[in-house]
């Protein structure tokens, strides 16, 4: 029997109150590099490495995609203004609005950027091991929102499909950018 979004959001948050520690310490350890310091230090960090190396033009982008996610993600809080769960206890504590869900969106925007990134300068298998561990880690940033407790389920899924959408359009950007380098 369906019982609704509102209905579904109750359910999953009632079923991950009383997870393990070890878990729990698993979702702090990664809801932290959803950190907004922890993305604009990796990005800023990333994109002088690829100036380093002579691909200033990636970390630009790099820089963009973020910047353009972060923008998106934030009006949207503004314009919802969703209300976030009730307190998990002891779990954790989050401020701000609650759709879409900020670090589940920069999961998506943020760390498959970098995943793009490394997919285009490394080599190899790994190019592929690199970009693939980075964009999983990605996806579970997100999921780690809802073990704390902070996020209702439908933040989460649409802060993915934002950060999806951020991410696609950067790669649209990109490709254009590549094909007119070559």
């Amino acid at each position: 029997m369906w019982v609704g979004w509102d209905g579904l959001d109750r359910q999953v948050n009632q079923t991950l109150v009383d997870l393990p520690v070890w878990s729990v310490n698993l979702a702090r350890a990664l809801s932290w590099l959803g950190l907004a310091g922890v993305v604009v230090t990796g990005t800023v960090a990333t994109a002088v490495a690829l100036w380093r190396v002579g691909v200033a033009w990636l970390g630009g982008w790099l820089i963009a995609v973020v910047s353009a996610g972060w923008g998106a993600t934030q009006l949207l809080k503004l314009t919802i203004r969703r209300p976030r769960p009730p307190t998990n206890g002891d779990v954790s504590f989050a401020r701000g609005f609650s759709f879409p869900s900020g670090h589940a969106s920069v999961g998506v925007y943020a760390f498959g950027a970098l995943a793009v990134v490394l997919a285009l300068t490394l080599s190899g298998r790994r190019r592929w091991w690199s970009a693939g561990l980075v964009g999983v880690v990605g996806v579970a940033i997100g999921g780690s929102r809802l073990v704390l407790g902070v996020h209702w389920l439908t933040d989460v899924v649409a802060g993915w499909a934002l950060g999806l959408v951020v991410l696609s359009m950067g790669v649209v950007v990109l490709r254009g950018v590549v094909s007119s380098r070559r």
